[in-house]
């Protein structure tokens, strides 16, 4: 793979958010697996820089998780169109960044993707608005994955997390094994951007899924055999 010059991808986005500093890039259209690779790992550095962080070269792991230069963490999410990253001081948690197009609009995939409490919270709302309340629910459960993962042993499903209502950018959550946190999110343009800080995840924090709904009612969260989050995309319908 030839690296590419940061300059190639034009800055869509520079944005502070409660987990750390987000910063987009624009993709050209139909561009392959190297081009969003180099874009996602220009968008790190950018962040790194408003952050007043050391940046350099930021690898990945055996895993697929990009490793960031000593005394930060980061995350990166690239989709249609456009490339983001998150980065954020090593305080001993990390974050999770998780970028979707609104476009093309895919709502057979709520199922998939929602709890059934979060499929009637979604189901009293139009169709259109439906699909957006889908799409922000599982780009949050991605950055989720990413925020938490490898803390918790195993991998983490869709159903394994649950997110409370949606609020003015901001929803409370609860993911299996590991507890309580706050998730953000903001749109820019057609996309919506989900950021997630992990630190808030302690033992003490944790709650019961089974006894804790999206609306403060009780819901049992039954058993879903998918793959992980961090490897399931939304497939077109």
């Amino acid at each position: 793979m030839i690296a590419r010059p940061i300059a190639d991808f034009p800055t869509a986005f520079k944005r502070r958010t409660p987990a750390g500093i987000c910063v987009g890039v624009w993709l050209p259209d139909g561009c392959g697996g190297d081009v969003r690779f180099a874009a996602g790992r220009a968008a790190a550095t950018r962040a790194a820089q408003e952050a007043g962080l050391p940046h350099g070269v930021v690898g990945r792991d055996a895993a697929g998780r990009p490793t960031p230069v000593a005394g930060s963490v980061v995350s990166i999410s690239h989709t249609r169109g456009m490339a983001v990253a998150l980065v954020a001081p090593a305080r001993g948690g990390r974050v999770g960044v998780d970028v979707e197009s609104l476009q093309p609009s895919r709502p057979l995939v709520a199922e998939a993707v929602l709890t059934a409490g979060e499929l009637e919270a979604a189901g009293r709302f139009r169709e259109g608005a439906r699909w957006t309340e889908t799409l922000v629910r599982f780009s949050l459960k991605e950055a989720i994955y990413k925020a938490t993962s490898p803390a918790r042993q195993g991998s983490l499903k869709f159903h394994d997390v649950l997110i409370g209502p949606l609020g003015r950018g901001e929803a409370s959550y609860t993911a299996s094994g590991l507890g309580a946190g706050k998730a953000n999110w903001f749109w820019f343009g057609r996309h919506v951007v989900t950021t997630v800080g992990a630190p808030s995840l302690r033992s003490a924090d944790r709650m019961d899924l089974d006894a804790v709904g999206p609306a403060g009612h009780g819901e049992r969260l039954p058993e879903h055999k998918h793959h992980p989050v961090a490897h399931l995309h939304l497939p077109a319908t």
